[in-house]
């Protein structure tokens, strides 16, 4: 209870009498300091939402919550800047010494200039860290094409010893640009996936999981000690090397990551029962994997067939009617 007060009860309770003293008639007392404190606080929470857009972090969204609270701290200070400024009109009126309405004023001023700096600083702090990583991301990009095509070439002058070559490359560097495309090349070993496999760069760890060689260990480790194995999930779900008892437990985690439904439909290893499973409550990204799977019988090609028909998809390419004719007619 006490969360929802801070949160959302005391910032309404706020915004209401601000607006109710600004709509009183011109000159009044309280006037002023609603419409400054109603103008401190809109200007700070439009700034919030703005910085909380930028972010990209995963937990971002959790800033909405507490931002209706964050931003009564300016619109208070701008109440207060109102009030400050109506007194010192008064005063001088009364002929009355200004000294302290001064204060008050230079201090409530002060604090929202201070406060909406602030927030503009940590917006354009987040504007350029976004920059930077989309410049590291592009310049990591470009980086590893050009190590593909360098890797490509180094293979192709040493015949037979390609998966040596890979080997020794990765024990001997720790530069994502080049573990990535060792990683993912088809002449990487068993060996230097299960090395790569363990790396802690997530990227790299990625591309040992997809491989076709990666060795039954290596993704049984990673599913077992990883600090994040679920990030890894849909590529486990979608290699042909993982072991049945773990394609059934990611099954069942399907709910827990959207990739995985799709992954294990188009594994040619998934177990019959659990391409059954998919086949009864499917969606069209599913479905169409699970056409494109050649494990599947001639009794679950049908299957797929109607759902498709059912849900109105037309498949890309006639690769299910190609499987579909070389079953001859199927009857359920």
């Amino acid at each position: 209870m006490s969360f929802l007060v801070w949160c959302t009860i005391v910032p309404l309770v706020f915004l209401l009498g601000c607006l109710v003293q600004a709509l009183r008639k011109p000159g009044t007392f309280w006037r002023r300091a609603g419409v400054y404190g109603l103008l401190a606080y809109l200007v700070a929470f439009t700034i919030g939402v703005f910085a909380i857009l930028e972010s990209r972090s995963s937990t971002s969204g959790i800033g909405f919550l507490f931002l209706p609270m964050i931003a009564v701290v300016p619109g208070v200070l701008g109440f207060g800047l109102g009030v400050a400024q109506h007194s010192l009109g008064h005063f001088r009126e009364t002929g009355r010494p200004t000294v302290w309405p001064r204060l008050g004023m230079a201090v409530a001023l002060v604090g929202v200039v201070g406060v909406l700096t602030a927030q503009l600083y940590g917006w354009n702090e987040t504007r350029q860290l976004n920059q930077s990583r989309d410049q590291e991301t592009q310049r990591q990009r470009e980086a590893i094409q050009a190590n593909r095509r360098s890797l490509a070439e180094r293979l192709a002058a040493a015949p037979d010893r390609e998966a040596q070559i890979i080997e020794q490359m990765a024990a001997e560097t720790d530069d994502r640009t080049w573990l990535i495309p060792l990683a993912s090349n088809p002449h990487a070993s068993g060996l230097a996936l299960d090395r790569l496999s363990q790396s802690g760069d997530f990227g790299v760890a990625l591309s040992a999981l997809r491989h076709a060689n990666v060795p039954v260990d290596a993704i049984v480790r990673v599913y077992k000690t990883h600090s994040y194995p679920d990030y890894f999930f849909s590529t486990m779900a979608g290699n042909a090397n993982t072991p049945a008892w773990l394609l059934a437990e990611l099954y069942q985690k399907r709910a827990q990551n959207y990739g995985i439904a799709p992954a294990l439909a188009g594994n040619p290893n998934t177990q019959p029962d659990i391409l059954d499973a998919l086949l009864a409550d499917a969606d069209q990204r599913t479905l169409k994997r699970l056409a494109e799977n050649p494990a599947l019988s001639c009794v679950q090609l049908n299957k797929a067939r109607v759902r498709l028909q059912d849900e109105g998809v037309v498949h890309p390419d006639d690769s299910l009617e190609k499987a579909l004719a070389r079953c001859g007619t199927v009857t359920d």
